[in-house]
């Protein structure tokens, strides 16, 4: 959706069959899969272009364009983490040695217990050590 295609909300508006007080005209309707980033979370940017810092790191970019593509692959990775967060490796061997101490009849070669715990760790199984 292009920025041209949003429409600003205003009190005499009614939006998906409610009123939607804005009288500043502040808020606009997005897609509901939006990613949305308010302007207050974006760090300050210092220096000239190609020689640009942001938050203690340099960024040699010289068009609005690149910045941006930088931006949203950057947004695709950041999802991607949020969706599948790293695997908590003490855990992940935990339940691999646990696997092998029951002698699961099925063995598809030396990997098999840690990348079947692995998957059962992304699934919330977890092991616990009590005294």
């Amino acid at each position: 959706m292009s920025a041209d295609e949003y429409q600003r909300v205003t009190d005499a508006r009614r939006v998906a069959g409610f009123w939607a007080p804005d009288p500043d005209g502040t808020h606009k309707v997005v897609p509901a899969d939006a990613i949305v980033i308010e302007r207050g979370e974006v760090p300050e940017v210092k220096g000239e272009p190609g020689d640009l810092y942001v938050a203690g790191f340099s960024f040699h970019m010289h068009s609005a364009d690149d910045a941006h593509e930088e931006a949203v692959r950057w947004l695709a990775v950041a999802e991607h983490l949020r969706a599948n967060p790293p695997v908590d490796e003490e855990q992940a061997e935990r339940l691999a040695a646990l696997i092998l101490e029951v002698d699961v009849p099925v063995n598809n070669g030396p990997e098999w217990p840690t990348s079947w715990a692995r998957d059962l760790v992304r699934r919330g199984v977890r092991v616990e050590v009590t005294p």
